[in-house]
């Protein structure tokens, strides 16, 4: 049964869509204990196709559960900045794509007493389009490294 439930989850977590590429990175890579940093996702869709923003109503926007991210050497410190998407009217209605680029951002801050190595990994949730298509939702995961740096 474990097998069957992580054959079916795999794709869930897998980033092999090559019309989706996300990076994610620590900024500043090295920070020192209650210093802020912020996790940056740059997405990229390939040319045609989109992404939709968190206005977005018919089509599944850009997601990202901050409650789910595992932090070492890191703590949560705002709120998940995903962009709106820029409002498209056509006679079906109104949605909210992305540009072809874009940022999702994490506010973070170093843990007190962290040493070493920091890192977040998680998941991005998506769905892209292009005209008249859209992709069965996916998630690309991710994970960004840093350094905890000399209390200054």
């Amino acid at each position: 049964m474990w097998a069957l439930l992580a054959a079916l989850s795999a794709p869930l977590f897998a980033q092999d869509d090559p019309k989706f590429l996300l990076k994610a990175s620590l900024e500043p890579a090295q920070a020192a204990p209650g210093d802020a940093v912020k996790l940056v996702l740059r997405a990229t869709t390939a040319a045609g196709w989109h992404a939709y923003g968190t206005l977005e109503t018919g089509n599944i926007p850009v997601s990202l559960d901050a409650a789910a991210l595992q932090l070492t050497g890191l703590e949560r410190n705002g709120e998940v900045d995903i962009p709106a998407g820029m409002p498209d009217v056509s006679p079906y209605g109104t949605t909210f794509p992305l540009p072809e680029s874009f940022r999702v951002t994490v506010p973070l801050k170093v843990a007190a007493g962290a040493t070493g190595k920091l890192e977040v990994s998680g998941g991005l949730g998506y769905q892209i389009c292009m005209q008249g298509s859209c992709e069965q939702p996916n998630t690309a995961a991710f994970v960004a490294k840093g350094e905890v740096a000399a209390a200054a």
